[in-house]
């Protein structure tokens, strides 16, 4: 307001007073601007409470934010001057007339009192009939408080905060915003929080304690058995862990320098994040029997006293660490055991590998007493440097050094501090061994290496501390050494190289001879993907006169392996092998992966077989097949593509038996015919992925039941078999929980009659096809619809039928899938007859009993089942316990989930990297819209293996003009934006907008023909759904339609864009990557919202990054020249002049811009454009050209290199997008030139066309509302 004052240019002294109100929470710049308009004769009056709520500000240290308003600078001014103009220009006001008597006295009992100006309760405001004005609600958790006015919420718990920014947490440590907060009531006051939380973090602790207390004399406090006694119990096991570290001699460190570091790291204050957990880790535990106390320490001859003493108490073991709060112990006595430790001070200071003695007289409570043997390997991590959180105040400390944090990129390792010379905290020293000795052999800069790699060692741990001491030995580069680009997901997921990649030790003696049965005259062959070498499973087939006989071939690794021995220890210990890339990490040494234990062609190898007597008509299996020993030689190994040609071209012809490729139809036809007995209508169904897309995966169908198969008989066998009945890991997956399932059905139940995957899964009983209206139509992708045209005119009818059923490449039935998967359950391993759910079978598979036997080369359990089967088959005994079963099914799922994870994200690394060379447009699905997440889900079914999940789209990353609007009724998200959009030439943009589809590539079917063809499909009258998808005549989406005016249409400045968004709805979005941890991770660059309107999300979500870099140096209470201080200032000036002009979201976006770029030098890319003065003007661009953002955006590009994991659907155009700053701004006599410098380039490689005359780009411009300095 004052601002608008002063462009009226007013007279000198037009005010006679000039009141500012609130004048505790004003910057002193706003008040400035006010007080400028006052002349020699105005008189000025500041209002405001100097005790409550101020502005923050980031130039000056925490305690100190509040006191620098002019309000409060003026009083203390006053307070010190003795005149009598100073005495009469402080009034203070100590009536209050808003809040009842209760609340005014505690506040000025803890807010006033001492300054001479206690409040007094003025307004006879009543209190709460029947309650006091004062309440506490303790929660330690989650506020489930459904009626009750809440005033001030603290809901955060003593584990939260050791994790929170304390100076960002007003209500804990800001005495004036809780002045502020609590005087805003009229008659109660009630505060929700975790009461041993409030009492012991922050500077308000002792206001809380008093306010707690009073509630409690006052029994206004919840849950009303929260007494003094509980209350002050809770406050001190709390306060324990605010304790100073304790020195720890008991390693000592030769080197001067060193003893300095531990020295100082014996100071620091520990910083702690479980409220439950000692890190105590000296115990004392009474032993009853001798009558005396026993302290325990790390002292090895104490510890191994321990165990000779109380065997059944304490007992040695190696350690493993599954997480940051979880691990187990082998113990030494039983290495089939493990003994689970639950909680990070239980595994007190132990890595992996440590040979340990653990307590288990609580055996809930199992902990780490102390450390016979260290492994000094796991004391080794590659780390990243961890980034400082500059708004928390640094521990006190009079010593020379910094704390540092260093992460591993193995999760379930420690963190590692470091520390650094005080006057050199910018340099990180990197030290070696010589001669036994350790020195610094140099020191990088924190901005020169930030973004690389380190090896840390770890140098000790003392006791009571929550973080090792550690020391920089090396840095890498990411890619690491060797060029081996997947080496920190390695390190990551703990995948360790093989130790015997030459072994050479294997016996080809075969115990099982006499039993083998050679079945090498059988045409057989193997299908697996491009490029494999460990060939696990292998079919034949037979003609064998009325019927044939089909083998299922499984190599044979168990005749090899046995139990307990060097290589088996190792592939227990690798669990699977590992597909990263182009070379896999095998499970057993390469050679005998891809070598002996594959069944490579034309090679005799050794099988278990299931072999199958089947009728050639129907496919029928005719009684129980015979699982034995064989012998068995490939003539044929097909890549999935050829075996995909071959069963195309012949699978419509009657089946023979002549060749190989006869056999691998008919194999194709017991396939399918197995798997309409196992899933019934269902059958047609099948999920998509990166390799088995619809129409064109009908050898990965035959391939994948072949092996359920397989599985399915050997759990039956062994289920049924008296020495294997107790003993057999099985994979079972319960129902979906019945309440989830009722409340999917009355939210989906639309769309479940028209899901071949779904309708079967929910009482198919009840479940009845629509009548739908006339009007109603099913949306289609049209290259879907292309491939199901395809399929008709050469007459494949299984490639119709399996496009038609893959419900995954339906958008509408997204959503469906979307929330099905949400109501399932995870499978598990389990022991055969241990326990009710061992007997509920697979849901998903429809199978009971399941367990997994195909892949012995490639996963372990998959070998102990096999050792299982060869006991069935010679009817002889195994090597195993229940305990040993049950405890490696314990180990089998987390393992199992992390192979998976670490599998996907190698895939997604890859894609990412992909990315930088070539922008990947993609067609997302929309599978929900709702205002409670505040954003958007898509995913993405043709890339399941690269993006398993739906990913976010965050709705304040759109820059949405408006807050969107949800309907429940139609169930559709509207999205506005309102954005200064101009065009270069003479297209009219903003009609051309509104003209715009924004439905994607689509067709349009009437619903009843959708439900007609699924109804024939599901009848197998395939005829019959050939004749309607042939007359269905397909209609593209209404488009939005503008009639055109007689006249030009009038100028505008602003385009209304409008989206509705429902599930089942398809947006094209663009993907780029970014770095997380260390690796680049695939992320949404572009929203497309119309063929000419996109948003940038990749600026708006990090417009730091895009535009600038971020801060390094940490600001300073006293800078030695102006110089020091615009040196660390001006960097933080950029970000915060970046984020916020970002975030105003004020742009103006001009298409058909003629840019023209010029590479200065390799890695700068700079440019200019123009703009004609009648653009200036009649476009109103009025900010300042030389100091703004730009996103310049060029469309329609074609790939220059093959788009790696690009789906059918997937536009075959991408947008190549520059982020840049304006640098200067030169008047010519029609307009001004714009030079700019590129600040950010997602992809890495440069269209030709950049570089080419008279290109035309769509350029956003942002004004920056923030100097940089």
């Amino acid at each position: 307001m004052a601002g608008l004052f002063h462009d009226l240019k007013l007279a000198e002294g037009f005010f006679t007073h000039i009141l500012i109100d609130e004048a505790s929470q004003m910057l002193e710049c706003e008040a400035l601007l006010a007080l400028s308009l006052a002349g020699p004769n105005t008189r000025v009056a500041l209002a405001g409470d100097h005790m409550q709520m101020g502005p923050q500000l980031f130039s000056v240290d925490d305690h100190r934010r509040s006191d620098c308003t002019l309000l409060t600078r003026l009083f203390h001014y006053y307070q010190g001057q003795k005149c009598d103009a100073a005495q009469k220009s402080r009034i203070i006001f100590s009536q209050n007339y808003r809040s009842t008597k209760e609340i005014v006295d505690f506040v000025s009992t803890h807010f006033y009192v001492g300054k001479n100006d206690v409040i007094e309760a003025s307004g006879n405001v009543p209190a709460p009939p029947n309650d006091h004005a004062l309440r506490f609600h303790h929660v330690r958790g989650e506020c489930h408080l459904d009626t009750l006015a809440v005033i001030l919420t603290a809901v955060q718990t003593r584990d939260s905060l050791k994790e929170s920014n304390l100076p960002g947490l007003p209500l804990f440590n800001d005495a004036r915003v809780l002045n502020t907060a609590m005087t805003r009531a009229q008659s109660q006051v009630t505060v929700v929080g975790d009461a041993a939380a409030l009492c012991c973090f922050g500077k308000c602790s002792r206001f809380w304690q008093s306010f707690i207390n009073h509630c409690i004399s006052n029994n206004s406090v919840e849950p009303h058995h929260y007494t003094k006694g509980f209350f002050e119990q809770d406050v001190e096991e709390t306060a324990r862990f605010q304790r100073v570290e304790d020195v720890d001699e008991s390693n000592i460190i030769c080197d001067s320098v060193l003893r300095e570091l531990r020295d100082e790291y014996e100071q620091m204050k520990t910083e702690y994040s479980s409220d439950e957990e000692s890190l105590d880790y000296k115990v004392n535990f009474t032993h009853q029997r001798l009558g005396k106390s026993l302290k325990v320490s790390n002292d090895r001859e104490n510890l191994m006293e321990l165990c000779e003493k109380q065997p059944e108490f304490f007992k040695k073991g190696k350690f493993v660490k599954e997480s940051y709060d979880r691990g187990y112990v082998v113990p030494f006595h039983k290495p089939t055991k493990h003994i689970n430790i639950q909680g990070k001070s239980k595994m007190g200071k132990a890595f992996t590998g440590d040979e340990v003695v653990i307590n288990t007289i609580v055996k809930q409570s199992v902990s780490v007493v102390g450390i016979i043997k260290e492994n000094q390997a796991a004391r080794q991590l590659v780390c990243f440097l961890e980034e400082e959180d500059h708004s928390k105040r640094r521990p006190a400390t009079s010593g020379k050094f910094v704390r540092r944090v260093m992460t591993p990129f193995n999760k379930s390792a420690t963190k590692i501090t470091i520390l650094l010379l005080k006057d050199r905290r910018n340099f990180l020293p990197i030290w070696e061994q010589t001669s036994g000795s350790w020195t610094i052999k140099r020191s990088c800069h924190v901005n020169a290496v930030r973004n690389e790699v380190f090896l840390v060692q770890v140098i000790g741990w003392k006791e009571g501390c929550y973080h090792p001491l550690g020391k920089i030995t090396d840095v890498y580069p990411k890619r690491g050494p060797f060029n081996d680009q997947l080496w920190l997901l390695k390190e990551e997921f703990e995948v360790k190289d093989s130790t015997l990649e030459t072994y050479e030790d294997l016996s080809d003696k075969d115990e099982y001879s006499a039993k083998r049965q050679n079945i090498t005259n059988a045409i057989t062959f193997t299908v697996d993907p491009e490029g494999a070498k460990d060939l696990d499973d292998a079919i034949s087939i037979r003609d064998i006169g009325n019927h044939y006989e089909l083998g299922i071939h499984i190599t044979d690794v168990a005749s090899y392996v046995s139990p307990g021995d060097e290589l088996d220890r190792s592939a227990e210990e690798r669990g699977s092998t590992h597909y990263l890339g182009e070379e896999p990490i095998h499970m057993f040494p390469k050679k005998l992966s891809t070598h002996r234990f594959s069944l490579l062609p034309h090679q005799d190898r050794r099988a278990v077989s299931l072999m199958f007597k089947v009728e050639k008509e129907t496919h029928r299996i005719l009684e129980d097949p015979k699982l034995q020993l064989s012998t068995i030689r490939s003539q044929m190994q097909f890549t999935y593509e050829q075996a995909e040609d071959v069963i195309t071209q012949r699978y419509r012809e009657p089946p023979t038996f002549s060749t190989v490729e006869d056999c691998v139809t008919v194999g194709y036809h017991f396939a399918k015919a197995q798997r309409k007995l196992r899933l019934g209508n269902e059958w047609v169904y099948y999920q998509c992925d990166d390799d088995r897309l619809p129409g064109r995966r009908k050898a990965h169908q035959m391939i994948e039941e072949i092996s359920v198969l397989f599985n399915s008989y050997a759990a039956k066998y062994l289920w049924d078999y008296n020495h294997t009945r107790y003993y057999t890991p099985l994979r079972c997956q319960s129902s979906p929980d019945s309440e989830r399932l009722e409340t999917f059905k009355e939210k989906c139940g639309e769309l479940i009659p028209l899901s071949f995957s779904v309708q079967q899964r929910v009482n198919p009983e009840e479940v009845t096809l629509p009548n739908p209206k006339s009007t109603e139509h099913f949306p289609i992708l049209e290259a879907v619809w292309n491939d199901i045209q395809s399929a008709l005119r050469e007459n494949d009818t299984d490639k119709l039928v399996d496009i038609v059923a893959a419900d995954d490449i339906h958008p509408m039935l997204q959503p469906l899938i979307y929330e099905f998967q949400r109501c399932c359950s995870k499978a598990y391993f389990i022991r055969s007859n241990s326990s009710p759910e061992a007997r509920l079978g697979h849901y998903s598979l429809r199978l009971n009993p399941y367990t997994q036997a195909s892949s012995p080369i490639r996963r372990y359990i998959d070998l102990v089942l096999q050792r299982l089967l060869h006991s069935f088959i010679c009817n002889v005994g195994h090597q195993y316990s229940r305990t040993e079963i049950t405890d490696l099914c314990h180990q089998l799922d987390p393992n199992a989930k992390k192979a998976k994870q670490l599998e996907q994200k190698a895939q997604q690394v890859f894609y990412a990297v992909s990315t930088k060379q070539q922008s990947a447009p993609k067609l997302a699905f929309v599978v929900s819209a709702d205002l409670e997440e505040e954003c958007f889900k898509v995913s993405f079914p043709f890339n399941r293996n690269i993006f398993p999940l739906s990913l976010s789209v965050i709705l304040r990353e759109l820059q949405l003009e408006d807050q969107p609007i949800f309907s429940p009724e139609e169930n559709t998200l509207t999205l506005k934006w309102k954005k200064r959009i101009y065009a270069a030439n003479e297209m009219l943009i903003h009609q051309e907008l509104s003209r715009m589809s924004d439905r994607g590539q689509r067709i349009e079917i009437p619903l009843t023909v959708w439900t007609a063809v699924i109804e024939a499909v599901q009848t197998e009258n395939f005829d019959q759904a050939k004749s309607l998808l042939m007359n269905a005549n397909p209609q593209k989406p209404d488009r939005v339609v503008v009639p055109k005016a007689s006249s030009p249409p009038p100028f505008q400045h602003y385009a209304d864009i409008l989206l509705q968004l429902l599930p089942g709805d398809t947006i094209q979005v663009q993907m780029t990557s970014e770095e997380k941890r260390g690796s680049d991770m695939p992320v949404i660059q572009l929203v497309h919202i119309k063929p000419k309107f996109e948003i940038c999300v990749q600026h708006v979500h990090n417009p730091i990054s895009c535009y600038t870099h971020y801060a390094n140096g940490p600001t300073k209470t006293h800078y030695n020249d102006t110089k020091q201080y615009i040196q660390i200032w001006k960097p933080m000036c950029k970000m915060e002049s970046a984020a916020n002009a970002v975030e105003d979201s004020d742009s103006i976006i001009i298409e058909n811009l003629e840019v023209n770029f010029t590479q200065q030098y390799k890695e700068i890319l700079t440019g200019k454009f123009f703009l004609h003065e009648k653009w200036i003007r009649d476009w109103v661009i009025e900010c300042y050209l030389d100091q703004c953002l730009l996103c310049i955006r060029k469309r329609g590009l074609k790939f220059a290199i093959p788009l790696q994991h690009s789906a059918l659907v997937d536009p075959k155009e991408f947008t190549w997008v520059a982020h840049g700053v304006t640098t200067k701004e030169e008047k010519k006599k029609t307009g001004i030139e714009v030079e700019f410098n590129i600040s950010h380039l997602p992809m890495e490689s440069i269209p030709e066309c950049v570089y080419l005359k008279n290109t035309l780009y769509t350029v956003e411009i942002i004004p920056k509302l923030l100097p940089d300095m």
